[in-house]
C-alpha cells in the first residue's frame, strides 16, 4: 500500500484530469424496503440497457441535498448506476447545529439495515451488473461507507472521503475489497497520525488500501458549497483518483 501526496509544480496541482461539470438533476427518487420501513433514495443511471457497475453514495452530515444528488449524476455520466441513500429520512441540515443533531439521532442498526437493504434493491434491477457494487461517502458518510463493507458482504470497492476509520483487528479482518481513503492532513477530526495508523494496520492485515493525504488541507474540501473548507485543486485531483481507482476495481 502507498500513501500519495499531490504533486505541485509552480504553484499548480498536477494530475487534474477530471473536470466536474455543473449537472442538472436528471435522476429520480425511488423507494425500497428497509425492514418494516419504506425509505427513499436518489438514483441515476447511464443511457442504455446496461448492466452497469453501481455505486452506493452515502451523504455527509448535511443530508441528501442537491450536492449529493449532483455527485450521483457525476457517477452516472461516468458509466455507473449511482444511488444515494437517505439516512435522515427526508431531512437536511442548514446549520452545523442541525447537522450534529441529525447525526446523533441516526440509530446505527437502522443505518446498517438501510445499507444492506439498498444492495438487495439494486440486485433486483436489470440495469445493475451483479457483483459490481461499490460504496463512497464523505465525512459522516465516509465512515458509514467503511461500515458498509464490514456489514454487507460481496462489495467490490470502498471510498472513504475524510470519514472515521477503524483500527481494531477483528474489524480489519472483515475488509474484503480494495479501499481508497482521501483525507486532508489538517483535518482536526481525523488526525494524520490516526490515518497513518489505519494504513499500518491494514498493511499488517494484508488488506488493499490506498491513502491520499493532502498537505495543508482540512476536512470537507470536496464540497464547493462549503466556502470555508473547499479547495478546488485538491477536489479535482481527488475526483481524478476516485475514477481511476473505480476503473480498476469496478469495470474489469
Amino acid at each position: 500500500m502507498k500513501i500519495h501526496a499531490p504533486i505541485y509544480f509552480l504553484g499548480m496541482l498536477v494530475l487534474l484530469l477530471v473536470e466536474i461539470p455543473a449537472y442538472g438533476l436528471t435522476g429520480q427518487m425511488v423507494s425500497y424496503q428497509s425492514g418494516d420501513e419504506t425509505v427513499e433514495a436518489y438514483i441515476s443511471a447511464p443511457d442504455g440497457p446496461g448492466p452497469f457497475p453501481t455505486m452506493v453514495i452515502i451523504h455527509d452530515q448535511w443530508g441528501l441535498n442537491d450536492w449529493i444528488k449532483e455527485n450521483v449524476e457525476l457517477f452516472s455520466e461516468n458509466g455507473y448506476v449511482a444511488i444515494a441513500i437517505d439516512l435522515y429520512r427526508g431531512k437536511t441540515a442548514n446549520t452545523t447545529e442541525e447537522a450534529r443533531s441529525l447525526m446523533r439521532n441516526i440509530p446505527n442498526s437502522r443505518a446498517i439495515r438501510d445499507m444492506q437493504a439498498v444492495v438487495a434493491y439494486l440486485n433486483s434491477r436489470p440495469d445493475v451488473r451483479y457483483g459490481h457494487i461499490g460504496t463512497i461517502g464523505w465525512g459522516m458518510g465516509g465512515g458509514y461507507a467503511l461500515t458498509m463493507i464490514l456489514t454487507v458482504p460481496g462489495l467490490d470497492a470502498c471510498i472513504v472521503n475524510y470519514g472515521r476509520l477503524i483500527n481494531d483487528k477483528d474489524s480489519l479482518a472483515l475488509i474484503s475489497c480494495p479501499i481508497l481513503g482521501i483525507f486532508g492532513e489538517n483535518d482536526r477530526g481525523i488526525p494524520a497520525m490516526s490515518i497513518k495508523a489505519f494504513e499500518r494496520s491494514c498493511t499488517k492485515a494484508g488488506k488493499s488500501v490506498e491513502i491520499i493525504l493532502y498537505p495543508g488541507i482540512g476536512a470537507d474540501f470536496m464540497n464547493e458549497n462549503d466556502a470555508r473548507s473547499y479547495n478546488l485543486n485538491a477536489s479535482k485531483d481527488a475526483w481524478n483518483r476516485i475514477f481511476s481507482f473505480l476503473d480498476q476495481t469496478m469495470k474489469s
